[in-house]
C-alpha cells in the first residue's frame, strides 16, 4: 500500500504501474462526495499494490499531471463500487469526464433481478461492497473496513474518520475499502453472464437431446409455430425460494434469514464463485 502526497519519484512510479494496467480498482473518499463535496483521498487498486493519493495535499495538481489522463482513459477499465456520486464530483470539481467503469453495485443488482422467477420478490435495495465481499468471495468481516455511522448523524460519524492527517489506520481502512474491486469484478462477470450460459446449453440441446426423431419432429414444429413463447425448461434456470434455501444448506451458510431475504437468491454468488 502507497500513500503519496507530494509529486516525487512515487507519483511517478504510481503512474507508470497505472498506465500500465488494463483494469484498476476505483474509490474516492471525502466529506459527501459529490458536486458540493470535498474530496480528500482517491484510491486505485491493481492485482497486487494499492495507491492512495492524498488530495488535500496534491491539490488540482494530481489531476493536471497523470490522474485526469488516468480517469478518462477510455483503455483503462474503472472497477467500483456505486460510481454515481464520484463521476459528479470529479466532473464538476476537477473537470474529469470518467470512463469505461465496471460499477459492482449494478453487476449485482442485474444478477439478482435474474435470479427470482417469483413475482412482486425483486430487490428494492442495493447492496453494500462489504456484503459483497463476504458473499461473492468468502472474505471475512474482520479483513474489512465498515464506517461506524448513526442513521441520523451521517455527516457527523463520517467527519470523525477524517480528523487530523492520515494515520496509518486510516491508510489501512481505506486500502480494503478499494483491494478487493477487482476480485469483485471477477467474480461479478461469471454472475453477470451465469443465466445466459445456463440457458444456452438448454437450447443447444431443447431438439437434439430428444430421445427420438418423432418427438424431435414434434418440438421442431412447435418452436416454428410459436418461436416467440420461453420454454418452461429455461424458465426452470431462474431459481425458486426453496432452491435458494437448498443452496444456503449445500455451502454451509447457516446464516438466519428472512423468507424475503432468501427470495433475493443471496447463497447463489457463493455457487457461482467456484465456477
Amino acid at each position: 500500500v502507497h500513500l503519496i502526497d507530494c509529486l516525487d519519484d512515487n507519483f511517478d512510479n504510481a503512474l507508470e504501474e497505472l498506465f500500465s494496467s488494463a483494469q484498476v480498482g476505483l474509490k474516492l473518499h471525502g466529506k459527501k462526495i459529490g458536486r458540493k463535496g470535498e474530496l480528500y483521498t482517491i484510491a486505485f487498486s491493481t492485482w497486487d499494490q494499492v495507491f492512495i493519493f492524498d488530495v488535500t495535499k496534491l491539490q488540482d495538481k494530481c489531476f493536471k499531471y497523470g490522474l485526469k489522463a488516468i480517469l478518462q482513459d477510455p483503455n483503462i477499465q474503472k472497477v467500483c463500487h456505486d460510481v454515481r456520486c464520484m463521476s459528479d464530483i470529479l466532473k464538476y470539481q476537477y473537470n474529469v469526464d470518467l470512463t469505461n467503469v465496471f460499477d459492482t453495485i449494478l453487476a449485482d443488482f442485474a444478477f439478482n433481478n435474474f435470479s427470482i422467477r417469483e413475482e412482486g420478490t425483486r430487490p428494492m435495495y442495493l447492496r453494500s461492497y462489504q456484503s459483497l465481499c463476504v458473499e461473492y468471495l468468502g472474505i471475512g468481516t474482520d479483513d474489512l473496513f465498515y464506517h461506524p455511522t448513526r442513521t441520523n448523524h451521517l455527516e457527523e460519524d463520517a467527519a470523525l474518520f477524517w480528523r487530523g492527517p492520515i494515520t496509518n489506520q486510516m491508510v489501512k481502512a481505506i486500502a480494503r475499502e478499494v483491494m478487493y474491486l477487482l476480485p469483485l469484478h471477477d467474480v461479478c462477470q461469471k454472475a453477470l453472464i451465469y443465466h445466459f450460459r445456463m440457458a444456452n446449453l438448454i437450447f443447444l440441446d431443447q431438439v437434439r437431446g430428444c430421445s427420438n426423431s418423432e418427438e424431435a419432429e414434434t418440438l421442431a414444429k412447435k418452436i416454428e409455430a410459436e418461436p416467440h413463447r420461453v420454454a418452461e425448461t429455461v424458465m426452470d434456470i431462474f431459481p425458486s425460494p426453496q432452491e435458494c434455501a437448498r443452496c444456503q444448506t449445500e455451502t454451509g451458510d447457516t446464516r438466519k434469514r428472512t423468507p424475503k431475504q432468501d427470495y433475493l437468491g443471496n447463497y447463489l454468488p457463493i455457487r457461482i464463485a467456484r465456477l
